[in-house]
């Protein structure tokens, strides 16, 4: 089974705009998915299941998984419609929890013999010169 009947067979896709052209997409051959991750914890929560489960399916599948740890967007609020702000944390607690998601997600996205290994990148590397986002 190929990984798009794979993910629509277990009901993980709700919606695509090209279901035709994703299907040859993946046809020709691997493609680059990601997915990204919030650092404002030290740990990953259930609802990073679904997501985690579906890279390491990909990657299993001869895909390449890019896992984007939020260090920058981490640092700006939570765009969540919530009432009241998300607390403002340290760069130390920032990096602490981008290290400790990290670990969490290569060990859930491990390296698969032939395969290409997980890539987790970090949105703080490109953005932090960016004069808008000034962390605590």
């Amino acid at each position: 089974m190929n990984f798009l009947a794979e993910m629509m067979a277990r009901r993980l896709v709700a919606d695509c705009t090209d279901f035709r052209g994703l299907a040859i997409r993946l046809g020709r051959g691997p493609i680059t998915a990601y997915c990204g991750f919030d650092p404002t914890a030290s740990s990953l929560h259930v609802g990073s299941l679904k997501p985690v489960w579906v890279l390491r399916r990909l990657q299993q599948m001869g895909h390449k998984a890019i896992v984007l740890i939020g260090g920058a967007t981490g640092t700006i609020g939570d765009p969540s419609g919530r009432a009241t702000d998300r607390p403002m944390l340290t760069n130390e607690d920032l990096d602490a929890n981008r290290e400790a998601l990290r670990r969490q997600i290569e060990s859930l996205i491990p390296s698969v013999q032939g395969r290409h290994d997980p890539i987790v990148v970090d949105n703080r590397d490109w953005l932090a010169p960016m004069t808008a986002i000034r962390p605590a």
